[in-house]
């Protein structure tokens, strides 16, 4: 926490603890650092009373960063084995492991904000149920299995990102909406955009491989028509 640097009274002070404390991890996963951070909060006027605050990790803090992240890795990681080696099941298909992985992870983050709203921290429980809605948009896009899946990957990293610097402002009261970034956002933007270019450099080279096929099809189509009495077997036909 230290290196937070505010200013109050005319002086400027350096941060190094709070009420509270988050973990919050910048443009990579790994880069993750511990911070506090300040929320609203009623202590007792009575002297003699004492306040504690843990900085143990909580079980909704596990659900959320520990077994979320874990489920998505693992059921990505067998989707791409299944679709590797071509395994065709109805009861274990590699879209039904990742549209299943994502149905956990939407679990995983309802149970950890329902529990850190029944300790009274309405703060984090908002920040734990934001991913929530893009893993929705993502289980239905799986199951679907439309031909229009990477633009529902770009709307729900867009949900993501969006919904994630209302939480930086709103929750965490930060002054730059992306001073804590959506990961999971950008790496879906980033895979979405990947997908596309690859999809066009594939119809581009079978267009290419039917090109001439084409030609001739239309070659032959023309001499065709340029006779009275094909046209009318056609036509018969």
């Amino acid at each position: 926490g230290a290196g937070v640097r505010v200013e109050w009274c005319g002086v400027v002070w350096d941060k190094v603890g709070a009420t509270r404390w988050r973990y919050r991890t910048d443009y990579f996963p790994w880069d993750v650092n511990l911070e506090p951070y300040h929320v609203t909060i009623g202590l007792p006027r009575k002297r003699g009373m004492v306040v504690a605050f843990h900085r143990t990790p909580a079980w909704d803090f596990l659900l959320n960063a520990v077994m979320m992240p874990m489920i998505v890795g693992v059921s990505t990681l067998v989707t791409a084995m299944l679709g590797r080696f071509n395994t065709v099941s109805s009861s274990f298909s590699a879209p039904g492991v990742l549209a299943a992985g994502c149905f956990l992870a939407v679990v995983c983050a309802a149970c950890a904000a329902l529990i850190a709203e029944l300790r009274g921290e309405g703060e984090t429980a908002r920040a734990y149920i934001a991913p929530g809605p893009s893993l929705v948009v993502m289980v239905f896009a799986i199951l679907w299995q439309d031909h229009h899946f990477v633009w529902y990957l770009v709307a729900a990293s867009a949900m993501n990102i969006l919904l994630w610097m209302l939480v930086n402002v709103l929750t965490w009261h930060a002054s730059n909406p992306l001073e804590e970034p959506s990961i999971s956002g950008i790496w879906g933007l980033f895979f979405a955009f990947v997908a596309f270019v690859v999809r066009q450099r594939a119809l581009w080279f079978s267009n290419m491989l039917l090109k001439n096929d084409k030609d001739r099809y239309d070659a032959l189509w023309r001499e065709l028509c340029s006779d009275e009495d094909k046209v009318a077997c056609i036509q018969h036909l």
